[in-house]
């Protein structure tokens, strides 16, 4: 029995799963992840055929709403509704994590806001299924979600994060994939990279070598099909010239970590470990930029 938040009344209110559910195949699912989905009353789904092919397999017929990215701030208030009735709603993605890439971010935020218990049932998801089975460094890395459409926006965004070690890790569709792979080779180098398709399926594919090499692998086919996840290795080699070498990188990434909410003080501790070490650069030094970096942007 999960524990629930009470209302002022004392009666229980319902509580906001965001259910993991497989991304390929089934047999990945957890044994809670089948509880929640029996028990909830309610399931907010990002695409509901597929969602319904996943119950109608483990025999659960707990009914199904749809929400997308186009709907996602209409149906929050359905959900909201149903949480303060003190009934539990089940949220999932077409598979993977909700959250991650795909709808959720906005419905469970409301949750929270209205201080409803919002509790996560971990599963898979492509990211992690990636970058473990991809053979680079998995300890830190960076997961850049889908890159921008437009050519300047990839740019500036690869910018960002060309001088991190961490291995970087991006989603994309087959559709743009052999797009994308030259945007990262022109963007970041011709550096060691991994790309995963069709995770856990019948056909499921990795690729594996330099950006060129396995650019040309897809450019080679007629058809590419299933989803993609790709993993490139982190800067490398920057620890043994002159530390004052290439610094132009160190404000564009604070700026970039400052703009996804952190610190300064964090913002300076995230560089620091992740790259600043090797480059010799000590803590001072990254936070005293980072203020420079918040008061430029006005902050």
């Amino acid at each position: 029995m999960e524990s629930k938040v009470l209302s002022r009344e004392g009666a229980p209110k319902g509580i906001l799963y965001i259910v993991s559910t497989p991304i390929g195949n089934l047999e990945d699912i957890t044994l809670r992840a089948l509880r929640i989905l029996k028990e909830a009353a309610l399931i907010a789904a990002e695409d509901t055929r597929t969602a319904k092919n996943l119950l109608e397999h483990f025999a659960i017929r707990t009914p199904v709403v749809s929400l997308y990215s186009q709907n996602e701030a209409r149906r929050a208030a359905l959900v909201l509704e149903k949480l303060d009735q003190g009934r539990d709603v089940a949220l999932i993605s077409e598979s993977g994590t909700p959250g991650i890439s795909d709808p959720g971010e906005t419905v469970i935020a409301a949750a929270i806001r209205e201080g409803f218990r919002v509790a996560p049932i971990p599963g898979p998801t492509a990211l992690a299924a990636g970058v473990t089975a991809s053979g680079l460094p998995a300890a830190h890395f960076y997961f850049g979600g889908f890159l921008p459409r437009q050519a300047g926006a990839v740019e500036a965004r690869l910018r960002e994060v060309r001088a991190l070690a961490a291995s970087l890790i991006f989603y994309e569709s087959p559709r743009r994939l052999v797009a994308t792979l030259r945007a990262l080779r022109q963007g970041l180098g011709d550096r060691e990279a991994v790309v995963g398709r069709e995770l856990t399926k019948v056909f499921e594919e990795f690729q594996r070598g330099r950006l060129s090499a396995v650019e040309a692998v897809f450019r080679g086919r007629s058809k590419v099909l299933g989803e993609v996840v790709i993993i490139v290795r982190g800067a490398e080699g920057r620890g043994d010239g002159d530390p004052d070498a290439d610094r132009a990188w160190l404000p564009g990434l604070l700026k970039a970590l400052q703009r996804r909410g952190l610190s300064t003080r964090d913002a300076a501790a995230v560089v620091r470990e992740t790259w600043g070490r090797a480059a010799g650069l000590n803590r001072r030094e990254v936070y005293r930029q980072g203020l420079k970096s918040r008061q430029a942007n006005g902050a």
